[in-house]
C-alpha cells in the first residue's frame, strides 16, 4: 500500500518497490479525482531524441502500471466491500 504526504504532495516510498522514482499527487480542483504524476524534462522539439523519449515513456509507463495495479485493486475491493455489502 502507499500513503500520501499531503504537506508535500509526495507519495510515500513505502508504496511501491517496483517504481524507483518519487511520484507526485495532485488534487484536481473542482473534481473528485486526483492525478499521480512523474515526469521527465525533455526538449520535445529535438527530433534526434524522440526515440530516447519514447523508450523512456514506455519503460516508465510499464513500471508505473505494475507499481499501482495491486494497491488500486485493493482500494477498489475495500471500497466495494465497505459501500456495497
Amino acid at each position: 500500500m502507499f500513503t500520501v504526504n499531503h504537506q508535500t504532495n509526495r507519495i510515500s516510498p513505502v508504496r511501491v518497490k517496483t517504481f524507483s522514482e518519487p511520484l507526485e499527487w495532485l488534487r484536481l480542483k473542482g473534481d473528485k479525482s486526483c492525478r499521480i504524476q512523474f515526469f521527465y524534462e525533455a526538449e520535445g522539439f529535438n527530433k534526434k531524441q524522440w526515440s530516447e523519449f519514447g523508450q523512456w515513456q514506455l519503460e516508465h509507463t510499464i513500471k508505473l502500471e505494475k507499481a499501482l495495479k495491486q494497491p488500486l485493486q485493493l482500494a477498489v475491493e475495500t471500497l466495494r466491500h465497505h459501500y456495497f455489502e
